[in-house]
């Protein structure tokens, strides 16, 4: 969305509210579209409207938001002008392998599954042909090219490297 400019009545009225709600205790935007009748798409909206006023600042970075560890780092805003708190790195590789790895051990059900897939997979890689066998199952056939169709072949002609490749860019003729 655009930058707005929230001359109406009611944006006025929703900016007020949220400037009264962050006056009482610094909030993230989830919490700011809990607490009025919009959308969290809006929130941010109002919010990055009030921080381009300067009217608010980024206070901290938080990953433990209502009860469950987020992926990323999400913004709690505070009310008044000030530098905005720098934003955290992001989890490595490791990081998110080891969460993952914990999430999955902790639904049993899942942890088994995926250890399976794993016994399956290790077996399938490791399967060799048995030359002894190979007459009980016949050759794959080979398909049989498709015919010519004028003026151009449904099958690209392989190149013998006698004769150099045609290039249309190269050509004159390629233009008729």
């Amino acid at each position: 969305m655009a930058r707005l400019t929230f001359t109406m009545p009611a944006s006025l009225a929703k900016l007020q509210r949220i400037r009264d709600m962050l006056a009482v205790r610094p909030m993230n935007v989830h919490e700011i579209a809990q607490a009025l009748p919009i959308s969290k798409r809006w929130a941010i909206v109002y919010v990055a409207h009030l921080h381009d006023a300067d009217e608010i600042h980024v206070l901290r970075w938080d990953k433990h938001i209502e009860a469950r560890e987020k992926r990323h780092a999400t913004e709690v805003w505070t009310l008044g002008p000030g530098e905005d708190a720098p934003r955290p790195a992001a989890d490595g590789h490791e990081v998110r392998a080891r969460r993952a790895w914990k999430s999955l051990k902790e639904d049993p059900e899942r942890h088994m599954v995926t250890l399976a897939k794993r016994r399956t997979r290790r077996r399938l890689k490791n399967l060799r042909p048995d030359p002894a066998a190979a007459w009980l199952m016949p050759a794959p056939a080979k398909p049989s090219p498709a015919p010519a169709v004028w003026p151009f072949p449904s099958a690209p002609i392989p190149h013998d490297g006698r004769l150099p490749r045609f290039n249309p860019d190269n050509c004159e003729d390629a233009l008729l």
